[in-house]
């Protein structure tokens, strides 16, 4: 059975993502100006999402008040206008909204690929990404003549034309790029670990973390559904409500999909676990007949590396895996004293290191990893 109002349905989602929105990026923030005090571009770009999608959540909550989502039969015709209104200006910032938030994540993955394959498929993405938004954006707002016919096209008193010939081709294009680009960044993480000597527990985990951005895709795909099957001009208002509906899913997905992997140090920093460890069970390194295929602490340092590029602090640091634990030592090799934290995770600073080497009278040594004080894991 159809609904005789998609107000509620189109407010609950709203909301729902909103607070979502606004958990994740807040998290984010804070992992990165007060734990890690750093900053890249990929998080002003997902800030940037976030305000734009505060923007189109604002013009739904006003648009659904005026008639967003009900039946064109049960609404005067100024209501209809203004409705339409909202509803035009909502989709011109969902395109921006979620071109910036593919663009955000994309920018993280390059931190991952440096100059291979991968970080050309990214850019090229990338720009595709840009191009698409600058095409839809362009023709959503010249379509009509004049720009106000757009939503003022309810009113039979006013004048102007829309050429509408396009707009069903370029929705589909639009959606089937959108949703490529989106397995492109999932695939990117795939590729990436394909090839590494990881427990397939472990191979599956990093892909996960760093590939949640599908599930922004699975949307887009539902949403390109929905425009097939269920857009009636001669009732747009209403039939365009699920549309909205999974807009609003696909571009909250996506902000907080992107924002889940980089809050590894913020788990860390409050001794949770979960991104910060992975157990690998039934697996002690050794194969069939006890021949050694792998070791867990390259697994682990992969892992490390892998996500702490992801975070914007992984060339500043190498990781190292003893007895269960990670101890994470700046490069430049000076150590000053141990200091063990209750999560296994050792981290020493320069001036730490310069300090120990000063007592040991040895200079230029680093302890070998079975000197690391593990707290007695």
């Amino acid at each position: 059975m159809r609904m005789d109002s998609y107000g509620p349905s189109i407010l609950a989602t709203t909301i729902l993502f909103l607070i979502l929105g606004v958990l994740v990026v807040s998290l984010r923030y804070y992992t990165r100006v007060v734990i890690r005090n750093t900053i890249g571009h990929d998080d002003f770009l997902i800030l940037l999402s976030l305000g734009l999608y505060i923007v189109m959540a604002s013009l739904l909550f006003v648009g659904v008040q005026r008639g967003i989502g009900q039946h064109k039969k049960e609404m005067k015709t100024g209501d209809i206008v203004e409705s339409s209104k909202y509803v035009w200006f909502t989709v011109l910032i969902y395109i921006n909204v979620v071109t910036a938030v593919k663009a955000s994540y994309a920018t993280c993955l390059l931190r991952l690929t440096e100059a291979s394959p991968c970080a050309y498929a990214l850019w090229a993405g990338l720009s595709i990404n840009v191009v698409l938004c600058f095409i839809a954006s362009f023709y959503l707002i010249f379509n009509c003549r004049p720009i106000s016919y757009a939503w003022k096209q309810g009113d039979s008193s006013v004048d102007g034309y829309c050429n509408y010939d396009s707009a069903d081709a370029l929705g589909y294009a639009w959606a089937g790029m959108s949703l490529a680009l989106y397995l492109l960044f999932t695939l990117i993480p795939v590729a990436l670990v394909w090839n590494m000597q990881m427990h397939i527990k472990t191979k599956t985990f990093v892909v996960t973390v760093l590939g949640l951005g599908l599930f922004a895709g699975v949307a887009c795909a539902v949403r390109i559904g929905v425009y097939a099957v269920d857009l009636d001009y001669t009732d747009p208002l209403y039939s365009i409500s699920p549309m909205l509906i999974w807009s609003v899913v696909e571009a909250g997905l996506g902000i907080v999909a992107s924002c889940i992997a980089t809050l590894r140090p913020l788990l860390r920093h409050y001794n949770i676990q979960g991104l910060e460890e992975i157990e690998l069970e039934g697996d002690d390194g050794h194969g069939e007949g006890g021949q050694g295929h792998f070791q867990p602490a390259y697994k682990m340092s992969t892992v490390s590396q892998i996500l702490n590029k992801f975070t914007g602090h992984g060339a500043h640091t190498v990781t190292v895996i003893h007895q269960g634990s990670e101890a994470t030592i700046p490069a430049n090799g000076q150590i000053k004293e141990r200091k063990t934290y209750n999560i296994s995770t050792l981290q020493r600073t320069s001036a730490d290191m310069q300090h120990e080497r000063e007592m040991q009278g040895v200079a230029g040594k680093v302890p070998e990893p079975d000197d690391v004080n593990t707290g007695g894991w």
